[in-house]
C-alpha cells in the first residue's frame, strides 16, 4: 500500500517517488458555464493539483463573478482577469508566465472548453513514470461529447511512434491546449508561447518547441472532452459562418510560421495554392472574403518573425 508525506511543497510516497506540483492553467472568454464544468472537473482530480490558474481574456459574462466568487472559497484557485482580449495565445502567454511565480513542477494546460475525467492528470502523471520523465509534453487524449474522436484535436504520429505504444504512449510531433502536460524547467529553457499569434497554432509551435531535446507523447488511457459546438477541423472551405472568416487570417499566418520554422514552408505554400484554387473555381458566396484571408494570411506569414519571451522571475 502506498503512503504519503507531505514535506513542506515536496510530496513523497513509498518507494522514494516524488510527487509533481501540478499547477493547472486555463485561459476562458465568455464561456462561463463551460468555465465552471472544466474548473470543477479539476477540482475532483485523483491527483489533487497544487493550484488552478484562470486566466479571463476580458468576459463580459458572468465569468468574473463565477471566479471571484470560487477564488474566495478555493485556496487552490487564482483567478486573473486581463484588461483587454488577447486572444488565446495571449491568454496562454500570460498564464504560464503568471504559473511560474507559484513554483510547479509541471503545468497542466487547457481551454476553458476541455472538461477531464477523474483520472485524467493521474493518467499523465503515469506516463511521466513510465518514462523517467524523459519527455517533451504530454498530451491527453482528446475525444469530443459523443465520445468520438475530436477532429480539432488530431495529432500527427511521429515516423518512429510505436517504440513506447506497448504502454499506450504514441510518440508524436505537436500538441494542442486541450490537456497537455509541460515542465516548468523546459519553460524557462525553451520560452514562453507568441502571444502574437493571438489563436490558432500557438500550442503547434509551443509543443514543437518543448520537445525540441526530448520527444512528446500521445497518453492514450488520459481522456478528455473538448465540448466545441460541433466536431469539425478548421477548414476554410466548408466554413459557412461569415462572422468566423476572419480567424483564417491567423490560422494561414501562424501555419505558414510554423511550416517556416520547420523548413516546410514551401510545401505549406503550395498546399495553400490549392486550397486557393479551390475556391476560385467554387461558388462559394463567401469564396472571394475567404480568398482574401488566405492571400492575407500568407503574405503576412512569409514575413511573420515574433520574438520568443523568456520567463524571468
Amino acid at each position: 500500500m502506498l503512503f504519503q508525506i507531505v514535506i513542506g511543497n515536496v510530496n513523497l510516497k513509498e518507494g522514494g517517488y516524488v510527487v509533481k506540483r501540478v499547477v493547472a492553467i486555463v485561459v476562458t472568454y465568455n464561456r462561463v458555464e463551460y468555465l465552471k464544468e472544466c474548473v470543477r472537473a479539476i477540482l475532483k482530480q485523483n491527483s489533487p493539483v497544487s493550484e488552478v490558474l484562470v486566466i479571463d481574456n476580458h468576459s463580459s459574462d458572468d465569468t468574473q463573478d463565477y471566479m471571484e466568487s470560487i477564488a474566495d472559497n478555493h485556496f487552490r484557485v487564482n483567478y486573473v482577469r486581463l484588461s483587454k482580449n488577447i486572444g488565446g495565445s495571449g491568454g496562454f502567454f500570460e498564464g504560464i508566465k503568471h504559473s511560474m511565480s507559484l513554483n510547479p513542477d509541471y503545468l497542466w494546460i487547457m481551454d476553458d472548453d476541455t472538461i477531464a475525467d477523474q483520472n485524467t492528470l493521474s493518467r499523465l502523471l503515469d506516463a511521466d513514470r513510465v518514462l523517467d520523465s524523459d519527455w517533451g509534453f504530454l498530451s491527453s487524449n482528446v475525444r469530443w461529447k459523443d465520445g468520438t474522436s475530436a477532429k480539432m484535436n488530431q495529432l500527427m504520429p511521429e515516423k518512429f511512434w510505436s517504440e513506447k505504444v506497448d504502454d499506450g504512449l504514441i510518440a508524436v510531433r505537436s500538441g494542442t491546449f486541450v490537456s497537455v502536460l509541460v515542465k516548468s524547467t523546459d519553460v524557462k529553457k525553451y520560452g514562453l508561447p507568441i502571444p502574437e499569434f493571438f489563436i490558432w497554432g500557438d500550442d503547434t509551435e509551443y509543443t514543437q518547441r518543448m520537445s525540441s531535446d526530448h520527444q512528446g507523447y500521445f497518453v492514450a488511457n488520459s481522456h478528455v472532452v473538448h465540448k466545441t459546438q460541433q466536431n469539425l477541423n478548421v477548414d476554410i472551405i466548408n466554413e459557412k459562418i461569415e462572422k468566423k472568416l476572419a480567424r483564417y487570417f491567423y490560422s494561414y499566418r501562424n501555419s505558414f510560421y510554423n511550416s517556416r520554422m520547420e523548413n516546410r514552408g514551401w510545401i505549406f505554400f503550395f498546399k495553400s495554392l490549392v486550397t486557393l484554387t479551390r475556391l476560385i473555381k467554387s461558388n462559394d458566396r463567401l469564396k472571394w472574403k475567404k480568398i482574401g484571408m488566405l492571400c492575407k494570411g500568407l503574405y503576412k506569414g512569409a514575413f511573420f518573425n515574433p520574438e520568443i519571451r523568456f520567463y524571468r522571475s
